[in-house]
């Protein structure tokens, strides 16, 4: 810079520390916007706070460690290398806690290569070492988004995923997906909130807890009731998928529930049923077992004769509610298969 004059010299290097101070500040800025977003969403509930005491789904890490790339023509991704789907349908992803919408997910995931959501923004599941599910924090541009609402500590307003236009309702016989909504908020305790079961003794002071089965089971009727109203279940049943949680992890039924629900999400002409077919198999399959997906049972939860009288009662009004000129949709017939 020589042939320069000391006053160019000078100008080109105040020019030049500009535009670096300029770059700088933008990449903080970036970063610090991306971190208040994290910070105000894992504030946004002492719900994430207390998903954020776990770190990761052991046991399905796990598995899915020991278990990746043996498909011969299907090979797990990695979920950095997944896609968002702009402009997708706005799909709830429906359940009472404890009917497996995290399992669903993962076979969704897997077998799509398409990134799933979620309204919570749970910690845990997106820095899962063994499965990051990246796109916990979105709402738009995912297959589907997960929500419990209205049920439990998840009913407030923000969780009702207003902009959902089609829904899918994950139904579990109640008599199960309660005891294992116990599983998860005792396994919460003791750092695996999906591996390991209640003690017997903890199953049955919490079940006989006044009210409790009472408000267990009427959360598992009115989310259920909530989704069939918000989508007009009676005049389009188009909207409304109903999957039952036994049909998913059945093994005569399993591969062909999970293709089904890859179709109403609209992704049948883009999915093989090779990839459908693997994901299935390398996640509920015979040779995995289950492990880290479904818990290794010490007990089946029972309940007291009168409680199970009621629950009965209950299921069988709620079936009747949806009547008789409805007694062929798809949820009539789920629910009245738990009576």
């Amino acid at each position: 810079m020589r042939w320069l004059s000391l006053s160019r010299q000078r100008a080109i290097l105040g020019v030049g520390a500009l535009i670096g101070f300029s770059a700088l500040f933008a990449a903080t800025t970036y970063h610090q916007q991306r971190f208040d977003k994290f910070s105000y969403l894992n504030f946004y509930s002492s719900y994430h706070r207390q998903y954020a005491r776990n770190a990761a789904i052991i046991n399905i890490a796990d598995t899915y460690r020991k278990r990746v790339h043996t498909c011969s023509s299907f090979i797990f991704a990695d979920p950095t290398n997944y896609s968002y789907v702009p402009g997708s349908v706005p799909t709830a992803l429906a359940s009472y806690p404890g009917s497996g919408s995290t399992l669903t997910r993962l076979l969704l995931e897997v077998a799509t290569e398409i990134y799933t959501g979620s309204v919570y923004g749970d910690v845990s599941l997106y820095n899962n070492t063994a499965h990051r599910f990246l796109g916990e924090f979105h709402r738009a541009n995912v297959s589907c988004v997960k929500t419990h609402f209205p049920v439990g500590p998840t009913h407030g307003p923000e969780f009702q995923y207003r902009d959902a236009e089609r829904a899918i309702i994950i139904l579990r016989d109640p008599r199960l997906a309660v005891p294992s909504y116990l599983n998860y908020q005792y396994g919460l305790e003791h750092g695996d909130d999906h591996g390991i079961q209640a003690p017997l003794e903890v199953w049955e002071e919490w079940r006989d807890e006044p009210g409790r089965v009472v408000t267990e089971v009427m959360g598992w009727i009115n989310i259920t009731k909530h989704w069939a109203r918000r989508m007009n279940h009676w005049l389009n049943y188009d909207n409304l998928y109903v999957l039952m949680y036994e049909d998913l992890v059945g093994r005569d039924t399993g591969i062909r529930a999970l293709s089904s629900l890859i179709s109403f999400l609209g992704y049948s002409n883009k999915v093989t049923d090779e990839a459908i077919r693997c994901a299935w198999e390398e996640i509920l399959g015979e040779d995995a077992k289950g492990r880290g997906i479904r818990r290794q049972k010490e007990y089946v939860p029972s309940y007291s004769t009168e409680q199970d009288a009621w629950i009965t009662a209950e299921l069988q009004a709620f079936a009747e509610w949806f009547g008789q000129d409805n007694a062929q949709s798809s949820l009539g017939e789920a629910v009245r298969s738990y009576v």
